[in-house]
Formats: structure tokens, C-alpha cells, sequence
């Protein structure tokens, strides 16, 4: 008899497609009641132990499928009277035989089965586990300890630390979820990347075992100190590439793009949609500002300092924070600047020209870079603001 598996979405599908005598029987097959059903379910045996994989035998004149809750995974549902499946969790475990023949309700009769051992791993539990990888565990099970971790962090050519952590080994038998900052890895092994520089991460574990058991472990903390690990739009607005020595001395000019460089739209715009100006219109003045990863600097140089809005040239910090990145609402990273530089005409629109230092990159090229500013009380809108590299 061949059996067939489908994922518990599909089911409805499956049974009203499908003709209960192309199943199993035919004609002389009738509707039989929940306390009538002739079931039986048995694990199948392993070096003496009752493994995950159970025989499920319906052995009354009826259409049946056989349903089982999984730890991780939906639940499954196989179409047959006799046939073999399977748990992924140890202890008690019910099997749910349903009748498909009524047209109506399905009849249910529950069985309840010990499992002792999972021997048999599906194809997500060998994925979660890492399983054939240097390193990671061979089975599912209960164990667990921590200092079976081992953590490596990635460093540059000075030794400086990276901002990427490897799980280069974890043979504990568990699914593990893995946090840094704002980074998660669903596997036993692999690695986590954050871009978070300076600040100090915590780095945690949650763990599942074979049983359902769920806890958290603190695996202590890790600062990211450089980029190993370079977003590449590090080098699209500054110049540099931050694992490339050669580019170390880059830096790169942006101009305000000529005609409708500033305006509003909704907050979550790439760029202003709503309307848009040349910030002469608004006693701004034209400019440059240049970026220099190097030293973290960011030097304005305004056109016509004398303008309206005090717009001043200088020099200053900024930080690019990428661990904000969200493409839902067009977030590349942040941009922070502080001291005497600044964008240009770094001023929010409809809240009295008031000037900002926390600002959203939200497109860049090789030529164009946009920039966004939230509100300070926030309303829908935001400011936007467009570049282009000085040629």
C-alpha cells in the first residue's frame, strides 16, 4: 500500500480530491462510529527501545488517516490503513486516527504511544541539527552543555575584532537558536553577523530538546570592534571597503542634487513622494559633505554660509548603524552625525526647520544616495533628502 504524506493546510484538499475507494476497499466499505474503530499503533522496536516510527494498523471496513502533532514541523497526516510514522518528540505522544469516508465530521480515536529514542530524523531536524557537518551532533536527544560550544570570533589583519561570531563547534544533541544583538542563527552550527560597533552583545542560546524542554543560557559577551563582515554599502557611501587595506584612505563627496533635492513623504518611503524643492527655495544654500571612513569624519562645506537657515560648514563624526536594516520600510542603515558636520541643510520639514542628526539611508549607488529623517513626533511623515556623488 502506498502511503501518502501531506502537510495538515493540504488536507482538505487531498480528502475532497480524493475517491475512498482509489484508498483503500470499495463499495462494501461503510461508515464505522469513533468507539467501534479497530486501531492498533506500535512502535517499532530499536536495540530494545520504542523508537519514534510507529505501525498504525486500521483493520475496520473504513477510509482512515492517521494524524500526529510534531515538535518542530506541521503536523502530519498519512492516508493509509496500515502504515509507519513517525514523532519527533520523546515521551507520550498521541496518534489520532481519523475516518474520511462520512462526508461529514470525520469519526476520531485517539491511541497514546511512548517513545524512547528518535531514530528516525526528518529532513528539518537534520538541517536544525547540522547533521554530517564537523562539529555537530549525530542525533536528537536530551543532553545539553554549554561549554560544548566553542565560539570563534572573526578578527582583520591587526587582530582587531570582527563583527562576525562562528559556532565552529556544538555537538550538544538539541536544536539550538542562537541571538547577538539584533542577529539570530536557527542552526547548531554556523554564524552571526551583527553591525553593531563598539557595544557590547550578549550572546544567548535557547535550546529545545528531544522531550519538548525549552531553556535559555547565557554564553557571555562579545563586541564587535570593525567590520569583517562589510555591508557593501559601506564603500558605496563612504568609499572605503573596510576589508580592504588599499581603500583604508577613500573617502567620497556628495553634492545636493540639482532642483528637488528636499521634501516630505510617508515614513516609510524610499523618497519624498509627497512633495519636493530645492532648498534654496528655503534659505538653504548648496554644498558638499564628505565621508571618511578612516576617521569616522564627516566635513561639510557649505556654498553661502550667510544663508537663512545657518546652515555652517565643519567637521564632525558619524556612525552608520546597519543593524537597523529593514527592507519593509526602506531601511539601509542609520546615519548619526555629530559635532560641527552635518548633512546639508539638515533640517525637518513642517516641524520648524529643526535640524537633525539622526538620519535613515534609505537607496545608494555608486551615484545617487537618499536619505530619510523620521519626526520627532511622529505623524506618518518624513523628510527626505536626495545626493549625487560630486563629479
Amino acid at each position: 500500500m502506498k502511503k501518502i504524506l501531506f502537510a495538515a493546510p493540504l488536507l482538505a484538499l487531498a480528502l475532497a480530491s480524493c475517491n475512498p475507494s482509489d484508498i483503500e476497499g470499495g463499495s462494501e466499505w461503510s461508515d464505522v462510529s469513533a468507539d467501534q474503530l479497530q486501531v492498533s499503533a506500535t512502535p517499532v522496536q530499536v536495540d530494545g527501545k520504542n523508537s519514534n516510527q510507529v505501525h498504525v494498523v486500521c483493520s475496520s471496513p473504513t477510509n482512515v488517516y492517521w494524524q500526529a502533532d510534531q515538535l518542530i514541523e506541521n503536523t502530519t497526516n498519512t492516508v493509509s490503513s496500515d502504515a509507519t510514522i513517525y514523532f519527533t518528540k520523546l515521551g507520550q505522544n498521541t496518534v489520532k486516527c481519523l475516518t474520511t469516508n462520512t462526508g461529514g465530521t470525520p469519526a476520531e480515536k485517539d491511541l497514546t504511544v511512548q517513545v524512547d529514542t528518535i531514530t528516525y530524523l526528518t529532513d528539518e531536524l537534520k538541517t536544525r541539527l547540522c547533521v554530517g557537518q564537523t562539529g555537530a551532533p549525530d542525533h536528537f536527544g536530551r543532553t545539553f552543555d554549554k561549554s560544548l560550544i566553542k565560539v570563534e570570533q572573526d578578527k582583520d589583519a591587526n587582530g582587531k575584532l570582527g563583527n562576525k561570531l562562528n559556532i565552529v563547534s556544538n555537538v550538544n544533541p538539541v536544536l539550538c537558536t542562537f541571538h547577538w544583538g539584533s542577529t539570530t542563527l536557527d542552526k547548531n552550527i554556523g554564524s552571526l553577523t551583527t553591525y553593531s560597533i563598539d557595544t557590547p552583545q550578549e550572546l544567548t542560546v535557547d535550546i529545545m530538546d528531544a522531550a519538548g524542554n525549552t531553556k535559555t543560557y547565557d554564553l557571555g559577551s562579545y563586541t564587535a570592534k570593525t567590520y569583517t563582515e562589510a555591508p557593501a554599502e559601506i564603500q558605496l557611501i563612504t568609499g572605503c571597503d573596510p576589508k580592504d587595506a588599499s581603500t583604508a584612505d577613500n573617502t567620497k563627496t556628495w553634492v545636493l542634487s540639482e532642483g528637488n533635492n528636499w521634501g516630505n513623504g510617508a515614513s516609510t518611503d524610499a523618497a519624498g513622494s509627497w512633495w519636493t524643492t530645492d532648498v534654496t527655495g528655503q534659505g538653504g544654500s548648496y554644498g558638499e559633505m564628505t565621508f571618511s571612513w578612516k576617521n569616522g569624519t564627516l566635513t561639510t562645506t557649505i556654498d553661502d554660509e550667510s544663508n537663512t537657515r545657518g546652515d555652517k560648514s565643519g567637521t564632525g563624526t558619524f556612525k552608520l548603524d546597519f543593524s537597523t536594516r529593514n527592507a519593509n520600510t526602506n531601511v539601509i542603515c542609520n546615519l548619526i552625525t555629530s559635532g560641527a558636520g552635518n548633512i546639508v541643510f539638515p533640517y525637518l520639514i513642517n516641524e520648524n526647520y529643526k535640524e537633525c542628526h539622526n538620519f535613515e539611508i534609505t537607496k545608494v549607488t555608486d551615484t545617487d544616495l537618499y536619505i530619510r529623517a523620521q519626526h520627532t513626533t511622529p505623524s506618518g511623515e518624513g523628510t527626505f533628502w536626495h545626493f549625487v556623488v560630486k563629479k
